[in-house]
């Protein structure tokens, strides 16, 4: 398995597509369906990117479902279900996921509100797994339910509570995300 020094290092350069709702999407060899069937109605493709290492890399593509109807500042808030999904081009480790995710809450969550959250966090890098080429990561928030973690499609597990989702949805969607070229095409302009 090839290794990378760090996923935020991965993130140098980005390249995106902006995507259409009543289509699905492909990029390379990763399709995005145009909706989700979590609730009624059902969740909606907002957006959707491909994430570029030194320019010629392909490290991941990205979607991102909200409801219909529903403006980007609105992503973030608790009653709003939101899914993102990750096709991987690249082998990541399960390491590498957790520290760029810590490094990114870092920025985004104030220092009491990190040690608020941290057990929950630590529960859900514990369900990470080494991903290869073609793996499908999709992180899930439904109001009633919690944050759900999926491995090609397989449940990993769930955790608790929409201050959580907030802030680890945040990684992609805050106010200092992982990669802001990439937060705005997943959250493309209000149509």
């Amino acid at each position: 398995m090839k290794r990378f020094p760090s996923i935020a290092v991965l993130l140098m350069a980005i390249f995106l597509s902006n995507t259409g709702n009543a289509d699905p999407v492909r990029i390379k060899d990763a399709r995005f369906d145009a909706g989700f069937s979590l609730s009624d109605p059902p969740l909606q493709l907002r957006g959707a990117g491909l994430l570029k290492y030194a320019v010629f890399i392909d490290v991941y593509a990205a979607a991102l479902y909200l409801p219909p109807q529903t403006a980007s500042a609105q992503a973030l808030e608790p009653d709003v279900a939101k899914r993102l999904e990750i096709v991987y081009f690249v082998d990541i480790t399960r390491e590498q996921f957790a520290a760029a995710a810590m490094k990114t809450l870092a920025r985004q969550l104030s220092d009491t509100d990190m040690q608020k959250l941290r057990d929950r966090i630590n529960q859900l890098h514990a369900l990470y797994r080494n991903v290869s080429k073609g793996d499908r990561y999709a992180l899930t928030f439904q109001p009633d339910q919690g944050t759900t973690l999926e491995l090609n499609g397989n449940v990993l597990g769930a955790i608790p509570g929409a201050d959580f989702a907030a802030a680890y949805f945040s990684i992609w969607l805050g106010e200092e995300p992982i990669a802001p070229a990439l937060k705005d095409t997943l959250l493309k302009p209000d149509t």
